[in-house]
């Protein structure tokens, strides 16, 4: 009596059961490699599975190159106006004012480069047709999660020379040259 099995554990029973009934029919036939469908496809995906994990860990470097890059870029930015930073909080601004200065600023170049990016990924569409699977070229979620990850990765990375740029001394900054 075979029933519904659902764990892993529960289908090593039911095929052991199965080769247990194949012997009592007939002892001279061998059940060689019984497997479930899910285990005997999983086998046949592998290279696809391993080249989208590959891809993956590719994107996530991407994706950290990205955050460094503009962490750079904007640190950079930060340090050279420092003097001009410490001008605007000894006059009077808050910290909130001067971490929204650096967020805009930096967040207007990173949504320069998304639109550059959405734009040439639509036109690399054709060329990826052939190697994606279960979703269309142009799909418009995946394109809205993959520039929403990208926003929250430039928005951390901005925030940090922004936090530092907030906490600047103004005495100091204006004692430097």
């Amino acid at each position: 009596q075979l029933s519904m099995a659902t764990d892993a554990e529960d289908w090593d029973a039911a095929l052991e059961a199965i080769r247990r009934v194949v012997v009592e029919i007939d002892p001279n036939l061998a059940v060689m490699q019984a497997k479930t469908i899910a285990q005997h496809m999983s086998l046949s995906l592998f290279p696809i599975r391993l080249a989208a994990m590959a891809l993956g860990i590719l994107g996530a470097l991407g994706a950290l190159l990205a955050a460094m890059g503009v962490y750079g870029v904007i640190a950079f930015a930060v340090v050279r106006r420092r003097r001009e930073i410490g001008i605007r909080i000894a006059v009077g601004a808050n910290p909130g004012e001067v971490i929204t200065l650096i967020l805009r600023q930096g967040m207007r170049l990173v949504l320069i480069g998304a639109g550059i990016g959405v734009f040439a990924s639509l036109g690399m569409t054709r060329a990826l047709r052939a190697m994606l699977y279960g979703i269309g070229a142009a799909d418009a979620m995946a394109f809205g999660g993959a520039v929403l990850v990208l926003l929250a990765v430039a928005v951390v990375a901005n925030l940090v020379p922004a936090l530092r740029a907030a906490r600047v001394d103004p005495v100091a900054a204006l004692r430097t040259q």
